[in-house]
């Protein structure tokens, strides 16, 4: 943990880099909005529908992730 977070870096002249040249993992986190792709419009707004409704099944077995019900 950083005493005075980014702000105390920043203050004390430490260097700071942007971008993803240099990251620890790879980039496997990007999502695509179905009308970003040029053709097959439907077929990509289809895949995100079916993952949308599949993640309330893949939650319910996450025992990490709790929500109350009234």
């Amino acid at each position: 943990m950083l005493e005075g977070g980014n702000a105390a870096w920043l203050a004390a002249g430490n260097p700071t880099e942007s971008g993803v040249e240099r990251a620890t993992t790879t980039r496997d986190d990007v999502w695509y909005k179905p009308y970003d792709h040029a053709s097959d419009y439907r077929k990509h707004a289809q895949d995100y529908l079916s993952w949308e409704v599949a993640l309330v099944d893949q939650i319910k077995r996450d025992p990490t992730i709790r929500f109350r019900s009234y």
